[in-house]
């Protein structure tokens, strides 16, 4: 969404050639799950009755490796895509190669992001957002690469996402940041000047949360439940009360601060090209 003002490169939530790793690798993962499946179904059949092997091996012999040789490369790549990406990119490996193509900004806002949620929540909260996060990024990314949608689409909605967090970084100096002894403040009136900016913030992300969906909806035949992913993680972590719960306990001083600095840091990146 964003690039380096000195780089003339695009830089969009993932470029054409990153995409093409990332689910290629999340491919290649979901055909190794599919080889163990079908080794532990051959191992069942073997240990079987004589009537469940004859059954058993007419349904092996519609999915036997020589029938499986014909399909295409592309194929098997495209079905595994299609059916397996958005599970795999839970797991610890889809987790680790979806994050390392993203641009340097966005992952110290997500890695930011998550730490404020664990401190301030649970470590299993945290986990669920990245989980709903990255299933998020990767069913955009198998639309965008199948050419249903293009990412210049969300550049207007970048703009609001970038006004929150300049909202965000304003607040933050001219309230947290200017208070040497957070521990002996009126928490009160930290609230009472807060929750009216917070709300702003909330609201924007709401504008965000609905413009996007609207965007995939008129585009896209995506599920209920994929759907939902994105106002559960707008939900989570722009609310007016979990933002004054992190500004109001002085644990979260340190991540609340990494959060401000990602936040600051990636206002300071042009819109792409």
């Amino acid at each position: 969404m964003a690039t380096n003002p000195n780089s003339n490169q695009n830089e969009m939530i993932l470029s054409q050639s990153q995409e093409d790793l990332v689910l290629n690798e999340i491919a290649k993962l979901a055909i190794e799950n599919e080889n163990k499946e079908e080794k532990q179904k051959q191992k069942l059949t073997t240990t079987s009755t004589s009537t469940s092997n004859l059954n058993n091996n007419n349904n092996n012999n519609l999915n036997s490796p020589t029938l499986n040789s014909r399909k295409s490369k592309k194929n098997i790549f495209q079905i595994a895509k299609q059916n397996l990406a958005v599970s795999v990119a839970s797991s610890g490996i889809g987790k680790t190669i979806i994050t390392s193509v993203l641009p340097n900004e966005t992952q110290e806002l997500l890695k930011c992001m998550f730490i404020l949620v664990e401190q301030e929540a649970s470590k299993k909260e945290a986990k669920s957002l990245e989980d709903k996060i990255l299933k998020w990024l990767v069913k955009l990314a198998i639309d965008h690469q199948a050419k249903r949608i293009s990412y210049k689409q969300f550049r207007s909605i970048d703009g609001i996402i970038r006004q929150a967090f300049e909202l965000f970084c304003n607040v933050y100096d001219k309230t947290y940041a200017h208070t040497n002894n957070h521990t002996n403040v009126n928490h009160q009136r930290f609230i009472d000047i807060c929750r009216p900016k917070f709300q702003q913030i909330e609201q924007m992300f709401l504008n965000v949360q609905i413009a996007v969906n609207d965007l995939i909806k008129s585009q896209l035949d995506w599920d209920t439940e994929s759907l939902a992913l994105l106002p559960s993680i707008i939900t989570q972590i722009t609310s007016t009360e979990f933002l004054l719960r992190c500004w109001t306990n002085p644990s979260l001083e340190a991540p609340l601060f990494e959060l401000y600095h990602s936040m600051l840091r990636y206002t300071q990146f042009h819109y792409y090209e």
